[in-house]
């Protein structure tokens, strides 16, 4: 299976990058730090949540509506046009959305209001393009098994302060490692 990582962000082309700043009247470079942040920072909040069977079930329904086929209309549409926005986001973080929310706005150096649009967006393509993934018959725990072993290669875009999110507060080992570099 090819990296899921590099996968997703295949679907962010040059073109939802730039449209998606001009909406949010942002810098280029900010949507897409904010973008690659929200994708690694979900996706290892996914790989934590792994024993939850009402996650895989959420997001084997997001597949079932083929998001993939038009990945543009996901960033360009507005916020409350798609429902499905904040409702796999919301439950994936619960009451730690409005911290995870924060902590891309700052990393990323754009606003709390563009932040959200960015992440809740960002979440239905990733639930979108893993659903399609449980759909076409890959198990649950295989998806979570690639993404285990690419987390070495996406943690690098996750924000040292994404620890907060974390379950008991520990400080996972790649976050450790990064935080030990960046004082290098």
């Amino acid at each position: 299976m090819k990296y899921l990582f590099n996968s997703i962000h295949e679907f962010i082309s040059p073109e939802i990058i730039y449209t998606t700043s001009l909406t949010l009247k942002e810098d280029n470079s900010n949507v897409l730090s904010a973008i690659q942040s929200s994708v690694a920072s979900i996706l290892d909040v996914i790989i934590e949540k792994r024993k939850d069977k009402k996650l895989e079930y959420i997001i084997k329904h997001m597949g079932e509506f083929n998001i993939l086929l038009n990945a543009t209309k996901i960033y360009n549409t507005t916020f409350t046009e798609q429902n499905l926005n904040s409702n796999f986001f919301n439950y994936l973080l619960n009451n730690k959305k409005d911290l995870f929310i924060n902590i891309i706005a700052k990393s990323s150096n754009i606003s709390e209001n563009s932040s959200r649009d960015i992440i809740y967006k960002t979440s239905v393509l990733i639930s979108g393009f893993l659903g399609e993934k449980l759909i076409s018959g890959i198990q649950f725990t295989r998806l979570l098994n690639q993404l285990e072993e690419e987390r070495k290669d996406f943690s690098l875009y996750i924000p040292l302060e994404m620890i907060k999110i974390t379950e008991n507060n520990v400080f996972k080992p790649y976050l450790l490692y990064k935080s030990w570099l960046s004082m290098i």
